[in-house]
């Protein structure tokens, strides 16, 4: 498996502890909201599942969301991922 790949399911496997008894319906539902009051798009029930799998890597606007649904910092996120290993 390739850091990349390593990092992804890191940070996926945190969010999906962090959401805990909560359903990915439930995220959905609380990411409409959130959009609705900073005029964003919500996020996906498919998107969160590839994200929580570790088979997307968030863009820097989805981090900035899921920071707000899963209550954990963007640098925490972004050291889950490890980024300097790619640079």
């Amino acid at each position: 498996m390739s850091e990349r790949n390593r990092g992804a399911e890191m940070l996926g496997a945190e969010l999906k502890r962090r959401r805990g008894a909560r359903s990915l319906r439930q995220v959905v539902a609380i990411s409409g909201r959130l959009a609705e009051r900073c005029g964003g798009q919500p996020l996906t029930k498919s998107t969160l599942s590839s994200i929580e799998r570790g088979d997307l890597i968030p863009s820097l606007p989805t981090l900035r969301q899921l920071e707000a649904l899963y209550k954990l910092s963007l640098s925490r996120m972004l050291d889950l991922l490890d980024l300097g290993t790619w640079l």
